[in-house]
Order: structure tokens, then C-alpha cells, then sequence
């Protein structure tokens, strides 16, 4: 109980650099560091992918592609870590209190854009023609194994986590799982306000269960899939909880224990190294999302503003660096050097993803935010007409 008083007391105050932010952002109570966050996750994913993409050959081809397909990984479960955080908030702060409303904001945050990145993907498939690279690596010859059609268009759109029906856009996999996880997300929040400590070992073991079951059937087409990874987006939810305890906690500790943490996460992600990253990379995924907050070096750190823009166009970098990744690729391969080749590759993805921010994200934001508003209202009318 001590614990539970200790949670929703850290709630309700804001810290001095909290709310410096939140008045710096026109009342906005985003932490800056973990925007920032997110964009360099979405970088290192895109850098994972042109790892991914090429034919190493060797002991040490084989180390660099299994780093490759490891900063990958980590990066997309620091995503839900973050997003387990982040939809906390949105509870902590009154941000959110009904579910209809809730659930609208997170499926026109998420699908619209999606939905764009997979008719741009088709587009270019369609200008380009790609054919098989030889040269190129299994994974990255498996996308685009077939052209659009209006059933396989159909198929990417309904977001199903069967394989084949994300090859135009193979990320689309951790938004499947993001979009079903956030809508149940409300009952993890019921259930960590009773006893943050059972909220987590029962999601602990649901996530359990569910990596058993899809181990062991292999299933093409799992619902359930997606709670694999449900108890990172509690670890996230609890730490939300519990934000401004553990910035006093962690600063309090000696220099020396802070750089503990640091080496740790190197640790976890060195011995990741040795095929045993499914254990090792979640833990380092929490432990990045925990210091980049709580550590205040790194927290001055991430606010710099090139890496709070990077932030702010995360989702559509995530969302557009495959299309373009394999656009380019097919286009160039054989016409520039590999070099020449990255440097377009990561220069365009930033630059078309700084348009999709403005043109698609930012009024998708804006929309979910007034059909959330409108079906509010449309509760509150309905609940003040007389019954009959």
C-alpha cells in the first residue's frame, strides 16, 4: 500500500524542470528527452535496415549483422516501452478519462499515416519495377516480393500480423502490435491503479503465455500475438507512475552508480551479442527509456533541438525509410557506391519525412483530437437528455 501512495502522490506535482518544459511548450506536458528518444530510435532503426540490407561475408560480416538486427530490435522495444509511458500520461494528467475518445486519438494517430506510407510504397513499386538483387541480402530481396494489387493493398490496410501481407512495409509489424496493445490499454491502467505490483507479474505473465503459444503453434495469424510484449508497455506505465521519484532517487546515488547504469546497459547489450538478446534486450530497453529521463546529463542531452526534431518526425521516418530504402536501392545499386548510396537513402528519408510530418502527421493529430472532442460532447448531450 505504502507503494500505491507513493505512486499516485508522484502524480499529482510536477518538478521544476517538468514544468519549465510544460510552460516552454505552450502548457504541453511532453518530456522532451524521450521525444528525442524516439527519433534516435527511429534512426538507428533505419541504419539497422541498410546494415540488414547488404551481403557480409565472414565471422566479422556475421557480427555486424547480427549488431544490425540488434540495434533494430532494441530500438523498436524502446518504442513500447516509451509508448507505455507516454499513454500513462495521458491518464495521469486528465488528459484522457473516457475510453471512445481515447480510442479515437490513438487509431487516427496511428492508421492515417500508415495507411499513406503503404500507398507510397505501392507508388514507388509501381515506378520503379524492382527486380531481385543478387548481390543483396534474403531480407531485403524478400520485400517487395509481389506488385500491389487492390487485394493486397486491402490486406496491408487492415494491419494483420500474417507476414506476407507486410512486405510493403515490413515495420508495419510493431504498429500491428502498437495499435492492439493501445486499445486495451485502459484495462492496464485499471488494473496498475489498484496494485502496480500484481499489474505487473500478471502482465509479466500474460506476455509469457503468449510468447509460449506463439513459439510453439506458429501461428499465421495470431491476435494475441501482441501481447508478448505487453508488460513493456506496463514497465512503461509504472515508470510514468513513478517519474518524479525516481529523477530524485536516481540523482541522489553517487556519480559512480550512475555510470553503473550506463555500463549496464553496454553490458546487456554486448552479451546480446551471443544469441541470447531475447532475454538481454528488453532489459536494456528499459534501462535506456529509465536514464534518458532520469539522468539529468542525458536529459540535457536529448533536449538539444536537432535531436528534438529528429523526434518530432520519428513516426513518419519509421514509417517512410523502408519505401524509399528499397526505392533507391533498386533505382542506384549498380550506379553509385555503397557510401553514395546511404547517404541518399538517409538524406531523403529525413527530408520526405519532414513533409509527412507536416502534411499528414500533424492533421491527423489535429483530427483525432476533434472527433475525440465531438464524441465527448456527443456523450455529455446524451447523458443530459431525460430518459423515458
Amino acid at each position: 500500500m505504502g507503494d500505491n501512495r507513493l505512486m499516485q502522490s508522484t502524480r499529482l506535482n510536477l518538478s521544476g524542470s517538468e514544468a519549465a518544459a510544460k510552460s516552454q511548450s505552450g502548457g504541453s506536458e511532453r518530456i522532451v528527452a524521450l521525444d528525442s528518444l524516439r527519433g534516435v530510435a527511429s534512426l538507428l532503426v533505419l541504419a539497422s535496415h541498410i546494415i540488414l540490407m547488404q551481403n557480409l561475408d565472414g565471422r566479422s560480416g556475421d557480427i555486424i549483422q547480427h549488431a544490425g538486427h540488434l540495434m533494430g530490435k532494441v530500438s523498436v522495444l524502446v518504442f513500447f516501452v516509451l509508448s507505455g509511458f507516454v499513454l500513462m500520461r495521458t491518464f495521469i494528467t486528465g488528459k484522457t478519462n473516457q475510453y471512445i475518445p481515447y480510442a479515437i486519438k490513438r487509431v487516427i494517430r496511428i492508421w492515417p499515416p500508415f495507411a499513406v506510407s503503404i500507398l507510397i510504397s505501392c507508388l514507388l513499386y509501381v515506378l520503379v519495377s524492382p527486380t531481385n538483387i543478387p548481390e543483396l541480402s534474403t531480407w531485403f530481396n524478400w520485400n517487395w516480393r509481389f506488385p500491389p494489387s487492390f487485394d493486397s493493398i486491402a490486406r496491408h490496410l487492415l494491419m494483420t500480423d500474417i507476414t506476407d501481407w507486410q512486405t510493403y512495409n515490413v515495420v508495419m509489424w510493431s504498429l500491428v502490435y502498437e495499435m492492439r496493445i493501445s486499445l486495451i490499454f485502459p484495462l492496464l491502467v485499471y488494473a496498475i491503479n489498484r496494485d502496480w505490483r500484481i499489474a505487473f507479474i500478471g502482465s509479466f505473465v500474460i506476455s509469457a503465455i503468449s510468447m509460449v503459444f506463439f513459439r510453439r503453434f506458429g501461428l499465421t495469424f495470431d491476435p494475441f500475438s501482441a501481447l508478448r510484449y505487453l508488460w513493456l508497455f506496463a514497465a512503461g506505465a509504472i515508470m510514468a507512475c513513478n517519474y518524479q521519484f525516481l529523477i530524485a532517487w536516481f540523482n541522489q546515488q553517487r556519480l559512480a552508480y550512475r555510470l553503473l547504469a550506463w555500463a549496464a546497459v553496454l553490458a546487456l547489450l554486448v552479451v546480446s551479442l551471443e544469441r541470447i538478446e531475447n532475454a538481454t534486450t528488453p532489459l536494456a530497453a528499459l534501462l535506456i527509456v529509465f536514464l534518458c529521463f532520469a539522468d539529468r546529463p542525458a536529459d540535457r542531452f536529448l533536449s538539444r533541438s536537432v535531436l528534438r526534431w529528429f523526434g518530432e518526425i520519428s513516426y513518419s521516418l519509421y514509417l517512410l525509410h523502408i519505401p524509399i530504402l528499397l526505392a533507391l536501392t533498386h533505382l542506384l545499386y549498380h550506379k553509385v557506391s555503397m557510401p553514395v548510396l546511404t547517404a541518399l537513402i538517409v538524406g531523403t528519408s529525413l527530408l520526405a519525412s519532414h513533409v509527412m510530418y507536416h502534411a499528414i502527421e500533424r492533421p491527423s493529430i489535429a483530427l483525432g483530437r476533434t472527433l475525440a472532442r465531438r464524441a465527448t460532447s456527443g456523450r455529455e448531450v446524451r447523458s443530459a437528455l431525460p430518459r423515458a
